[in-house]
């Protein structure tokens, strides 16, 4: 998997201060609003480097808003992982770790 591809979260607008924890994990994240083309306006917080530790950090908090119900998305590259599927989004991130670590 290329992790030279940033790591993207998408929430809704309306969950700006998980948005704001999400970019706050790191100093190379950053988040930018958006507005989807199923009129839902979104926030997406990029990562463009990424470590064992922060995507443990950032799993953390995915689980979390999955468990709560909340819109979210994950990108990274080709692969989207989008709705309730908590198992396909920590199998995304423990590859991704595993990948940062060799």
């Amino acid at each position: 998997m290329d992790q030279e591809e940033p790591l993207e979260i998408i929430l809704l607008a309306e969950d700006e201060t998980v948005a704001d924890s999400l970019e706050a994990l790191s100093d190379d994240a950053f988040a930018r609003e958006s507005a989807g083309f199923d009129g839902l306006d979104t926030i997406i917080v990029a990562f463009s480097s990424l470590s064992a530790p922060l995507i443990a950090s950032i799993t953390k908090i995915v689980v979390e808003q999955i468990r709560a119900r909340k819109h979210i998305k994950v990108r990274h590259g080709k692969t989207v992982i989008e709705g309730m599927s908590e198992g396909k989004v920590v199998e995304l991130l423990e590859r991704l770790a595993q990948h940062g670590e060799k």
